[in-house]
């Protein structure tokens, strides 16, 4: 989720269905010096591959995500949210929290997932920063 201000007012790259029709590759904003990378999505169903929506499908599906992106060499750039590092129950957390998804599993359990997916990623990509890729994409697209 990246968020602007433009004219006063906040604009919000997230939370919206008509992202699902939106570009999946990088693209330069229209009027802006700003690049745009998102948050990867899996081929056809179009479902983001981030923190919040693999620890709320599971380990399972989070791996088969995984390999569809690679089998389909997409890039992948993948978000994790701080709250997804901590467990309510060993955290003490206040009741408030009990409505972020996933707060409930442990942080081991968590743990397993993301140590997967860094070695994977360790292994399968060249692993590179935002600035990075938002410069790669202005060299290969001018």
């Amino acid at each position: 989720l990246i968020i602007i201000k433009s004219n006063g007012r906040q604009k919000s790259s997230g939370g919206n269905l008509s992202n699902v029709f939106k570009k999946t590759q990088p693209y330069k904003i229209k009027n802006s010096k700003l690049i745009q990378i998102p948050v990867s999505t899996l081929p056809i169903s179009r479902f983001p591959f981030m923190g919040t929506f693999n620890i709320a499908t599971g380990f399972n599906f989070f791996k088969f995500s995984y390999y569809q992106l690679f089998f389909c060499k997409s890039y992948i750039n993948y978000e994790i949210h701080p709250i997804e590092f901590l467990s309510f129950g060993k955290d003490n957390l206040d009741n408030s929290f009990k409505v972020h998804t996933g707060i409930s599993i442990s942080l081991e359990k968590k743990m397993e997932m993301y140590n997967w997916l860094f070695n994977r990623l360790k292994k399968d990509y060249d692993v590179i920063t935002l600035k990075q890729m938002s410069k790669y994409h202005e060299d290969n697209n001018h």
